[in-house]
């Protein structure tokens, strides 16, 4: 069984740290997803942003499967991160998802999973497996 985290192209893995970011960015929330572009559409949403960090890199089926390839930390709190999220109503208006408590908890999450992905990173890097 191929693992997640060996097997995705690096442009994945690099929208992968990006989506987490945002996740752990109130301001940048705030930014893209209660801002309305020139069209009078929303910039982005809360749901499409769920949907790019588990559905759209395969996180969702290889965190199913045990197949991530990643530390079991990191994999506990992804799991973690993909039920708080999964709790939040996604017809609530932007702002009010951005402010609620739900959000603070996914906000503190990403932050650790970043840190921990970063660390595996620079292990790597530091190991010569680029």
């Amino acid at each position: 069984m191929s693992m997640w985290y060996q097997a995705i192209p690096q442009q994945v893995l690099q929208n992968f740290v990006e989506d987490l970011g945002l996740f752990s960015n109130k301001d940048a929330q705030m930014f893209l997803w209660d801002a309305k572009g020139n069209n009078g559409e929303y910039v982005g949403c809360f749901s499409e942003q769920y949907c790019t960090l588990f559905n759209d890199t395969g996180l969702d089926d290889a965190l199913d499967e045990n197949s991530t390839g990643l530390p079991t930390e990191i994999d506990e709190k992804l799991k973690l991160l993909d039920k708080t999220l999964s709790r939040i109503d996604q017809e609530k208006p932007q702002n009010v998802i951005i402010e609620s408590e739900e959000m603070d908890v996914v906000r503190e999450l990403a932050s650790k999973i970043l840190i921990l992905i970063e660390k595996l990173n620079a292990e790597k890097f530091k190991n010569g497996n680029q």
